[in-house]
């Protein structure tokens, strides 16, 4: 698949920290920051590509019809990505305020073959960052121990084709999701973090999320559970 992701920097450890940034949000300042030139030139490429009569040329085609349409119910993403580069797309997605991409991000994750108590630590050196990574873990649980519940496993097919196939699902071994040990370790922050909503404005403490206020972070509770 093309990369259509850059990569913000590198982690102790190596672990690459997510991609980034929605096109209706890039400022100057983000795009002056991007590390992939790569991606910078087909960012701009791309905003281009109304202008009339222009040509483009792509040095990464995408796959064919036919290799879509044989795979449109499978995600697709990189051979090499990691759990973190998942996490940390989670981790913009909440900041951002972008519920649907939220939400996109956790189902993709539900359908690999990722355990939640595996995400490795990311000894993240921003600590206002670092405090939101963690509760994500929970999150994931959350959304995965309600599915995986009321019988639904997490490789469960999108479709479930009549009452005999979903007995079977039902009919599995329950094994529920934990969080990963180190995600207890992350302390609180001593000033509380605010992150607005969408319209800028200071969530309500009554509609705030319980996982995050743990962490002395205030922002609106997340709608993360799906079917």
């Amino acid at each position: 698949m093309t990369d259509h992701w850059a990569k913000k920097g590198t982690l102790k450890g190596g672990c690459s920290v997510g991609p980034h940034i929605f096109p209706d949000q890039i400022g100057l300042e983000s795009l002056m920051k991007a590390q992939s030139i790569r991606t910078l030139l087909k960012f701009i490429d791309s905003s281009s590509s109304n202008s009339v009569g222009r040509e483009t040329t792509c040095s990464a085609p995408s796959p064919s019809v036919e290799w879509i349409l044989a795979h449109r119910h499978t995600p697709q993403r990189h051979s090499q990505e990691l759990t973190l580069d998942s996490l940390y797309r989670i981790y913009e997605y909440i900041v951002y305020g972008h519920m649907l991409g939220l939400r996109t991000e956790i189902e993709f994750f539900n359908h690999s073959d990722w355990k939640v108590a595996e995400i490795p630590d990311p000894v993240d050196s921003d600590l206002k960052r670092y405090v939101i990574i963690p509760v994500i873990p929970h999150l994931l649980v959350k959304a995965f121990n309600r599915l995986i519940e009321r019988g639904l496993p997490r490789d469960a097919p999108a479709i479930i084709m009549g009452d005999e196939h979903f007995d079977e699902l039902a009919d599995r071994p329950r094994i529920l999701e934990m969080p990963p040990e180190w995600c207890a370790r992350v302390p609180k922050l001593d000033e509380t973090l605010v992150i607005p909503d969408k319209g800028g404005r200071t969530p309500d403490e009554a509609v705030a999320s319980a996982e995050f206020k743990k962490k002395n972070v205030l922002v609106s509770d997340l709608h993360v559970l799906f079917v």
